[in-house]
């Protein structure tokens, strides 16, 4: 997928720059903090569509 704008950047790019490269360090911790967000929200949903 081309951007049509030069400044535009991918959401992996972005992260790539603000965060690390896949595989480092930082970059684990960022998905492994953003996996266990993810889980949180789900539930949260479960709990308020139970009500």
């Amino acid at each position: 997928m081309k951007a049509k704008n030069k400044n535009l950047k991918s959401l992996d790019q972005f992260i790539d720059e603000k965060i690390g490269k896949k595989g480092s360090e930082e970059r684990e911790l960022f998905e492994n903090e953003y996996d266990v967000f993810k889980l949180g929200v789900l539930i949260q949903q479960a709990r308020e569509k139970k009500d």
